[in-house]
């Protein structure tokens, strides 16, 4: 039932707590957390009635009405108090920051805040540096021809990442996994594209920082 990046999302929820998954879509994490004994109660959140009655039909055929709580909410404006993980998966940089920034009291207080979108991970990771949070736990996965990475932070406090941890991971360049290296080698190529004139300075930057990343792993 589960994506890739959605197994990865999964796998960073620790056994026992209580769920939000915002944009729930079919709910299919949801429904993979209780079914699989992970998760006791999880809501299912989604703005919209479309996409939560695609929801409804996963979760009742699943006969998980008495686990999963669907929640019409916009952002987490609607969230329970007893949340304390929230996922956001598949959107853009700009709508999660909005949805971040309009219940930042309620992000404070969570122990667990998993975010994948599909590109601008540096902004994500500037956010939290500026919010002065802990990241936790980062992930990349190749799926469809792209690579996506999957970051984890925590309401715990943490001095302002440096500009590669930023641009380039706080925790994927301790890992260096295989993934990871393809995906650094593939940013490469794609720069390589531009003509060295048309390169800006950050785009020299981040050409530095990567080669200095896959110098010191070799």
């Amino acid at each position: 039932m589960l994506s890739n990046r959605l197994n990865e999302v999964y796998k960073l929820i620790k056994e026992g707590m209580v769920v939000a998954d915002i944009g729930t879509d079919h709910a299919y994490l949801p429904c993979a957390l209780v079914t699989s004994g992970k998760c006791d109660k999880v809501y299912a959140c989604d703005v919209a009635i479309g996409p939560l009655k695609q929801a409804i039909k996963t979760i009742e055929t699943l006969n998980l009405t008495d686990k999963i709580s669907l929640v019409e909410s916009n952002g987490l404006a609607k969230v329970s108090d007893d949340v304390n993980c929230i996922c956001i998966c598949g959107m853009g940089y700009h709508t999660v920051e909005m949805i971040l920034n309009n219940d930042i009291d309620k992000v404070l207080k969570y122990q667990k805040i998993i975010i994948q979108i599909n590109k601008n991970t540096d902004l994500l990771r500037k956010w939290i540096s500026d919010h002065n949070l802990l990241i936790t736990d980062e992930t990349i996965v190749y799926e469809g021809n792209k690579f996506y990475e999957i970051i984890a932070f925590s309401n715990e406090y943490h001095d302002t990442y440096s500009e590669q941890q930023i641009i380039l991971g706080y925790i994927l360049p301790t890992l260096m996994s295989d993934t990871y290296i393809k995906y650094l080698e593939n940013k490469i190529s794609k720069y390589q594209l531009i003509n060295e004139d048309s390169q800006s300075i950050e785009i020299k930057n981040e050409i530095i920082m990567i080669n200095n990343l896959l110098n010191k792993h070799l």
